[in-house]
């Protein structure tokens, strides 16, 4: 893992990724939902440098969507977000390559589920006590501490990173509601001042929900702050909805689609691909390519070595005539498409960055499940990943 975060630090350092041709890969800002994926795998380390969570189900147990399936010792619950058989409980390595215990669960897609109520707010206490009930961690935090530490001014994270439109979605899409799940929170905990961080190309937006006495500082948090997806949770959650979503920018010119997606925390990355198209190219198509070239430059080699061999004239004719043939052949169905297979190398995955608020790291295997605490994938392919 350290070997893949100084080779993403290498990469920025000495612009072998080309930035330019990143951004703007969303066509659109809709939040695309994904919500039925075959499986989903939960860590009950939910959030680093936290305790894990005790697991509260064992492997062959049904659960239903809304059920706790993990319990830390403050009673902060983990709630299942789909319904269907518990396949394996144990431990695994997760996509960082830490090994920690792991719940998977298998998707029945009947969503059988626990009937929550929809919830009224009386104190500090309560609300703390609906953030734990719920399940609702941020991604880098525990809310209900964040919660228990609140003073009178409130820290918001409206920032998006290279790659990264997040934030810029959910104002555009769910403004009304962030809006309702602020003013409640200010007037719960008797908020004075709002302070959000954000990136430029957010700032305009931003500056559509502050209030005259609220600050916008244009960098990444500096301290912990509550994210905009964590506002949409909260507003659903005291509606009696139990959404428990991620929001992820799936993006890059190797995939089909880049889009803003609303997940299951757990969702497999080869599930995600799969939904957004798959791949503009399948590498095993070049290699198949490069493989039928040599085989026919190694036919070539073969037959000059015999046609330098042979003594007998009418065979030496038959095999400069055979090698002849076999050039023209090799010239039209191969080597005249080089261009084209060179075209298609370009579109073929390159690398994959894996983004976090304070990391990014490149993985190899897409048979892994989405960590709660990430805020994008990204797949470059060969055209913007130069070497030097």
């Amino acid at each position: 893992m350290k070997s893949n975060r100084f080779f993403y630090k290498y990469l920025l350092k000495y612009n072998v990724i080309k930035f330019k041709k990143i951004k703007n890969e969303i066509k659109d800002y809709k939040i695309t939902k994904f919500e039925n994926p075959k499986s989903i795998k939960i860590s009950s380390l939910i959030v680093e440098n936290e305790r894990p969570f005790d697991i509260l189900i064992k492997s062959g147990d049904y659960v239903k969507i809304n059920q706790p399936i993990l319990e830390n010792e403050v009673g902060q619950k983990i709630l299942s977000s789909i319904s269907g058989k518990i396949v394996n409980v144990g431990l695994e390595n997760n996509l960082k390559n830490e090994l920690t215990y792991t719940i998977q669960i298998e998707n029945d897609f009947k969503n059988e589920s626990i009937k929550l109520s929809k919830l009224t707010i009386k104190n500090k206490l309560n609300f703390i006590n609906i953030l734990k009930d719920f399940g609702l961690v941020s991604k880098d935090f525990l809310l209900y501490k964040f919660f228990e530490s609140l003073t009178q001014t409130l820290y918001v994270n409206a920032y998006d990173d290279f790659f990264i439109y997040n934030n810029f979605s959910l104002l555009l899409n769910f403004k009304k509601e962030i809006l309702i799940s602020l003013n409640k929170i200010k007037k719960l905990f008797n908020i004075t001042k709002i302070v959000f961080y954000t990136s430029k190309n957010n700032e305009k937006i931003v500056k559509e929900i502050k209030n005259n006495e609220d600050k916008i500082k244009l960098k990444k948090p500096s301290k912990n702050a509550i994210n905009l997806e964590d506002l949409l949770n909260i507003y659903y959650a005291l509606k009696g909805e139990n959404k428990q979503f991620s929001i992820v920018s799936v993006t890059g010119q190797a995939l089909n689609e880049s889009k803003v997606l609303m997940i299951k925390r757990g969702t497999n990355i080869e599930e995600i691909v799969e939904f957004l198209g798959g791949f503009k190219q399948n590498i095993e198509e070049i290699e198949n390519y490069k493989y039928t070239c040599m085989l026919a430059y190694n036919d070539e080699l073969t037959l000059k070595e015999k046609i330098k061999k042979c003594k007998d004239q009418n065979d030496k004719e038959k095999l400069i005539k055979l090698f002849s043939e076999k050039q023209k052949e090799a010239e039209i169905n191969l080597y005249s498409k080089r261009e084209d297979y060179y075209k298609k190398y370009l579109n073929c995955l390159a690398a994959c960055f894996i983004s976090e608020s304070k990391i990014k790291y490149t993985i190899k295997d897409f048979n892994n499940h989405i960590l709660n605490n990430i805020y994008g994938i990204h797949m470059l392919n060969n055209e913007q990943f130069k070497k030097k």
